[in-house]
């Protein structure tokens, strides 16, 4: 069951305690809660199931595809590549990586930049800092020409 589900019924338990305190029927709430609940779950993206498996350092498992070109890294024929490590049963990592754009990314240095952390998002990172792209105000995906190469 979905947090959005879990939350859902939480809330509908309370109001229809306090409803019951007071003698009010809880069936607006429920027809308002069951018009939300779809748009609530629609921003769970449903878990991809094309991901290659593989076991990296340390046995760990690590699933991961090739990602199209053109949806952060612009430069052509430079690839990226994202996935998860699976670091225990309920606990997954999520990467993504870029090869090296200037350089052959067969005999190029690897750099691996972690960041993000309580509260912050390495999404920020990836698009506002040193990532290959940055989404423009017009929402378009760009060329970041200050990204590590």
């Amino acid at each position: 069951m979905s947090a959005a589900v879990l939350l859902f019924c939480l809330v509908l338990q309370l109001y229809q305690q306090k409803a019951a305190k007071m003698a009010v029927s809880s069936l607006p709430l429920l027809a308002l809660a069951s018009s939300i609940l779809p748009s609530a779950l629609a921003q769970f993206v449903p878990a991809p199931t094309d991901l290659t498996t593989k076991k990296g350092f340390y046995d760990l498992t690590v699933r991961y595809k090739q990602v199209p070109e053109d949806i952060c890294e612009l430069t052509p024929d430079t690839k990226s590549f994202s996935g998860y490590v699976d670091v225990a049963e309920d606990q997954h990592i999520f990467w993504w990586f870029f090869e090296s754009r200037n350089t052959d990314p067969s005999t190029a240095p690897l750099t691996v930049w972690i960041n993000g952390g309580p509260g912050s998002s390495s999404m920020i990172g990836l698009f506002e800092e040193l990532g290959p792209c940055r989404i423009s105000e017009d929402g378009e995906v760009v060329n970041n020409p200050y990204a590590w190469k």
